[in-house]
């Protein structure tokens, strides 16, 4: 009893798992190829909606047919059924418990093998009847191809012609535009050469007006170039004059500058020697006093003033130089040949300091 139970068991697990593999082959078949893509990819670029005309698609779903189902499931409750009955009651005989086994198999060998069949039709119908839908799609795109070939070489011819008649009339408007371009130059230099000649003659009489003002307005200038001249050289001789004179009063200013300066800073130097001690300062003024009488006088040597530039200055050494010169003095005795030599001597002293700039302000700031 406990083996016929097991039986039934596995035999209602079998049944379950056949019909399972039967709803799978229907559930799980390979769907239809889609023909939009096997022809877009056959033709290198998609299709667009508008290039074909949108006719409908006959498609059909199948389905397991109305009796497997039932039949299945009336097979599996009839084969359950007798393996419960079959545990529950008394065992039967060893024959007919063999026999109702085999006619379980038989039953369910006969359930599977006509499931499968169907299965097998059912997937065939399915396959031939996609195909016959992939040859239609197909035809309908190869149409709709060579429709819009057609198409596109129709709209090529007339974009060729519209270009060819728009060529034509760029090259027409060209030939215009270069025709009104040479009549415009050839007007053009017809009227320039006119220019020309009626500039050639109003060049040839200006030219005659132009010499005759110029030999006018040389004769002109050559007057007034002398006067200019003549009131250049008088107004130089006045510059001239003019600078001398301010010369003069520079160097007496300065001079003046220098001894109103030399007054001061000595003014100074005596009060603050006078703060500092008596007998220093008496003692500096000595000092200051013996210097100055103990230095030579260049400006008296020479015989000009303080305030006497260096073209006076060299007069003097010059007439000097001449007056008391050795070779001047031939004749004279020994004691006066010394005196005039000793003259020279103060006069090329007194202009070798004056002479120089630097060495003349030291010695006029009583160095």
């Amino acid at each position: 009893m406990r083996y016929a139970y097991v039986a039934g068991v596995v035999v209602a697990i079998a049944v379950v798992v056949v019909v399972g593999v039967t709803v799978g082959l229907f559930a799980f078949r390979k769907p239809a190829p889609d023909p939009t893509s096997a022809l877009s990819a056959s033709w290198g670029t998609p299709l667009r909606s508008t290039d074909v005309s949108a006719a409908p698609v006959p498609t059909r779903i199948r389905t397991i047919p109305a009796w497997v189902k039932p039949a299945a499931a009336v097979g599996g409750a009839v084969v359950a059924l007798r393996s419960i009955l079959s545990s529950t009651r008394k065992p039967a005989p060893p024959v007919v418990k063999k026999k109702s086994r085999t006619w379980t198999r038989v039953a369910l060998v006969g359930l599977t093998v006509c499931a499968l069949a169907q299965a097998r039709e059912v997937r065939l119908q399915d396959e031939r009847e996609q195909e016959k839908i992939a040859r239609e799609v197909n035809e309908q795109w190869e149409q709709a191809r060579e429709r819009a070939q057609r198409e596109t070489e129709a709209r090529e011819r007339a974009q060729r012609d519209w270009e060819a008649r728009l060529r034509e009339q760029r090259e027409t408007k060209a030939q215009e535009r270069a025709q009104r371009d040479w009549e415009a130059r050839l007007r053009e230099q017809r009227e320039t050469k006119a220019q020309e000649r009626a500039q050639r003659e109003r060049d040839a009489l200006l030219r005659a007006q132009c010499e005759a003002r110029a030999r006018q307005r040389a004769a002109q200038r050559e007057r007034v170039d002398a006067l200019l001249r003549a009131q250049r050289e008088a107004q130089a001789r006045e510059r001239a004059a003019q600078r001398e004179k301010e010369a003069r009063e520079r160097a007496q200013r300065e001079k003046e500058a220098r001894e109103r300066a030399q007054r001061e800073k000595e003014a100074r130097e005596r009060a603050q020697r006078k703060r500092d001690a008596a007998g220093e300062q008496a003692r500096r003024n000595q000092e200051a006093m013996l210097a100055k009488s103990k230095r030579k006088d260049y400006y008296q040597i020479l015989g000009v003033p303080e305030y006497a530039d260096q073209s006076a200055i060299k007069k003097a050494y010059r007439k000097l130089a001449l007056q008391y010169h050795p070779d001047k003095n031939y004749g004279a005795t020994n004691e006066e040949l010394k005196t005039v030599e000793a003259k020279f001597k103060d006069v090329c002293e007194a202009y070798a300091v004056l002479s120089g700039a630097e060495m003349r302000r030291r010695f006029d700031s009583g160095f």
